[in-house]
């Protein structure tokens, strides 16, 4: 029987994709406002769903310093965007808490839209702290970047470019890499912490310079790196055991 090949994609050789680490302080966002008033908090991104066209709901993992959950919160649900705050404490932790959002962004626009409305892709988890949202962005030409630039700062926020880099598709996601089986946070921390000198010699980066790069706790940075660590270890050594 013969095959039609026609609508199989094709790659071309030149074809590549970057990514950009972008702080984005979103004045007139709750997740930069309330962590600008409150700079020992940090919320982290889990999931979003866009509820109406403007409604977006999120699920935030919040870990606070010097200022309670409730305060946090509190002032959280005050913010004019803000329509729905349930909090799900964490057993056994007064500083850390889940937070079901759901926010109204028709005064202005989300930086997950912008991103969909120019075809880049967000990375995983991203974060806030200190007034600053930490994105990573993925795109296929650098035009693409400045122009959500462009739109971000249109819309009044101010946008810094912590790094950009061309992604190694082939050789972070090769089929036969132990990389492939990690979490994309652990593949993240993993690929940072081997940037950054962390398995070198020992006046390499500490867990505190990964914890700064990647806007995470180094208790965080940890976990991470010891998962990742023993699943490509184990992966590495399982045909000579």
């Amino acid at each position: 029987m013969a095959i039609d090949n026609s609508t199989q994609a094709s790659v071309a050789p030149d074809e590549q994709m970057f990514r950009a680490a972008l702080d984005i302080a979103h004045h007139g966002c709750p997740n930069s406002d309330v962590t600008e008033m409150y700079p020992a908090a940090r919320i982290e991104s889990v999931s979003d769903a866009h509820v109406e066209e403007a409604q977006k709901k999120q699920l935030l993992r919040l870990e606070t310093e010097r200022v309670s959950v409730d305060q946090f919160v509190s002032t959280y649900d005050d913010h004019e965007l803000v329509t729905d705050v349930v909090v799900y404490p964490h057993v056994g932790s007064e500083r850390v808490a889940h937070l079901s959002t759901t926010i109204d962004y028709t005064p202005l626009t989300s930086v997950s839209q912008i991103l969909a409305d120019h075809g880049a892709y967000r990375g995983h988890g991203a974060t806030a702290s200190g007034g600053s949202e930490k994105w990573w962005v993925f795109f296929e030409c650098h035009e693409t970047l400045s122009e959500i630039i462009d739109d971000l700062e249109a819309e009044g926020s101010d946008v810094r470019i912590r790094r950009k880099e061309q992604v190694t598709l082939q050789s972070e996601q090769s089929p036969h890499s132990p990389l492939t089986e990690l979490s994309p946070r652990q593949r993240e921390t993993l690929l940072v912490a081997q940037e950054l000198g962390y398995f070198g010699p020992n006046d390499g980066a500490t867990l505190e310079d990964i914890a700064a790069e990647l806007d995470l706790s180094t208790s965080s940075v940890w976990e991470h790196l010891s998962k990742a660590t023993e699943q490509v270890i184990d992966e590495v050594t399982a045909n000579y055991r």
